[in-house]
Protein backbone atom coordinates (compact mmCIF):
# COMPACT_ATOMS: atom_id res chain seq x y z
CA UNK A 1 0.00 0.00 0.00
CA UNK A 2 1.57 3.30 -1.04
CA UNK A 3 2.52 5.98 2.01
CA UNK A 4 0.22 8.47 2.45
CA UNK A 5 1.28 12.22 0.75
CA UNK A 6 1.64 14.73 3.40
CA UNK A 7 -1.29 16.55 1.23
CA UNK A 8 -3.73 13.57 1.93
CA UNK A 9 -2.81 13.54 5.84
CA UNK A 10 -3.54 17.49 5.74
CA UNK A 11 -6.60 17.12 3.73
CA UNK A 12 -7.56 14.33 6.58
CA UNK A 13 -7.17 15.79 9.72
CA UNK A 14 -9.31 18.96 8.19
CA UNK A 15 -11.90 16.26 8.64
CA UNK A 16 -11.30 15.04 11.39
CA UNK A 17 -13.99 16.47 14.70
CA UNK A 18 -12.62 18.29 17.09
CA UNK A 19 -13.52 20.93 20.02
CA UNK A 20 -12.77 24.20 19.62
CA UNK A 21 -12.55 27.31 22.25
CA UNK A 22 -13.83 30.69 20.79
CA UNK A 23 -13.15 33.37 22.90
CA UNK A 24 -15.13 37.20 22.50
CA UNK A 25 -13.68 40.85 23.13
CA UNK A 26 -16.41 43.14 22.37
CA UNK A 27 -14.97 45.78 19.81
CA UNK A 28 -16.17 49.56 20.51
CA UNK A 29 -18.71 49.36 17.63
CA UNK A 30 -19.90 45.83 19.44
CA UNK A 31 -19.78 48.28 22.83
CA UNK A 32 -22.27 50.74 21.45
CA UNK A 33 -24.03 47.87 19.51
CA UNK A 34 -24.75 45.21 23.07
CA UNK A 35 -28.46 45.23 22.66
CA UNK A 36 -28.30 43.76 19.08
CA UNK A 37 -25.85 40.96 20.69
CA UNK A 38 -28.69 38.63 21.14
CA UNK A 39 -29.43 39.08 17.13
CA UNK A 40 -25.81 38.22 16.26
CA UNK A 41 -25.67 35.31 18.13
CA UNK A 42 -28.89 34.40 16.68
CA UNK A 43 -27.21 34.97 13.08
CA UNK A 44 -23.98 32.79 14.04
CA UNK A 45 -26.30 29.78 15.16
CA UNK A 46 -28.23 30.16 11.74
CA UNK A 47 -24.69 30.51 9.65
CA UNK A 48 -23.52 26.88 11.67
CA UNK A 49 -26.79 25.26 11.47
CA UNK A 50 -26.01 21.94 10.88
CA UNK A 51 -22.71 21.78 11.07
CA UNK A 52 -21.53 21.91 14.43
CA UNK A 53 -22.92 21.40 18.01
CA UNK A 54 -21.99 24.32 20.91
CA UNK A 55 -21.35 22.87 23.91
CA UNK A 56 -21.86 25.89 26.06
CA UNK A 57 -22.25 29.77 25.76
CA UNK A 58 -20.53 31.36 28.85
CA UNK A 59 -20.46 34.80 29.85
CA UNK A 60 -17.24 36.35 31.14
CA UNK A 61 -15.22 39.35 33.24
CA UNK A 62 -12.06 40.17 32.97
CA UNK A 63 -10.36 40.14 29.74
CA UNK A 64 -12.99 38.60 27.16
CA UNK A 65 -16.67 39.15 27.44
CA UNK A 66 -17.84 35.72 25.91
CA UNK A 67 -16.78 31.90 25.48
CA UNK A 68 -18.35 29.29 23.39
CA UNK A 69 -16.74 25.91 22.47
CA UNK A 70 -17.49 24.51 19.19
CA UNK A 71 -17.43 21.25 18.14
CA UNK A 72 -16.69 20.50 14.31
CA UNK A 73 -13.68 20.01 11.73
CA UNK A 74 -11.03 22.44 11.35
CA UNK A 75 -13.10 23.54 7.90
CA UNK A 76 -15.69 24.67 10.14
CA UNK A 77 -14.21 25.94 12.91
CA UNK A 78 -12.27 28.52 10.43
CA UNK A 79 -15.79 29.44 8.58
CA UNK A 80 -17.11 30.39 11.85
CA UNK A 81 -14.27 31.87 12.99
CA UNK A 82 -14.22 34.32 9.32
CA UNK A 83 -17.99 34.54 9.78
CA UNK A 84 -18.20 36.24 13.55
CA UNK A 85 -14.57 38.64 12.53
CA UNK A 86 -16.90 39.90 9.43
CA UNK A 87 -19.30 41.27 11.56
CA UNK A 88 -17.38 43.80 13.01
CA UNK A 89 -18.38 43.99 16.52
CA UNK A 90 -16.20 41.64 18.37
CA UNK A 91 -12.74 40.46 18.19
CA UNK A 92 -12.14 36.32 18.17
CA UNK A 93 -9.67 34.18 19.54
CA UNK A 94 -10.17 30.66 18.40
CA UNK A 95 -8.39 27.99 20.25
CA UNK A 96 -8.22 24.00 19.47
CA UNK A 97 -9.28 21.88 22.50
CA UNK A 98 -6.90 19.03 23.17
CA UNK A 99 -7.68 16.93 26.22
CA UNK A 100 -4.71 14.87 28.48
CA UNK A 101 -4.30 13.59 31.34
CA UNK A 102 -2.02 15.20 33.67
CA UNK A 103 0.87 12.31 33.20
CA UNK A 104 0.18 12.69 29.15
CA UNK A 105 0.97 16.66 29.84
CA UNK A 106 3.82 15.32 32.17
CA UNK A 107 5.06 12.90 29.26
CA UNK A 108 4.75 15.92 26.97
CA UNK A 109 6.55 18.36 28.36
CA UNK A 110 9.52 16.02 29.21
CA UNK A 111 9.69 15.33 25.42
CA UNK A 112 9.70 18.68 24.77
CA UNK A 113 12.53 19.06 26.93
CA UNK A 114 14.37 16.53 25.48
CA UNK A 115 14.36 17.66 22.02
CA UNK A 116 14.79 21.35 23.45
CA UNK A 117 18.27 19.89 25.28
CA UNK A 118 19.33 17.52 21.80
CA UNK A 119 18.65 14.49 23.77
Amino acid sequence: MPEESQAERTRQSLLERTTYLFLFKYTPMGAQKIAESSDRIAAANKFVAGLQKFCAFISLSGEYDMMTFFDGTADDAYKLLLFLRSLGTVEVTMCRVETRSPQQYATLLKNVGDIAAGR
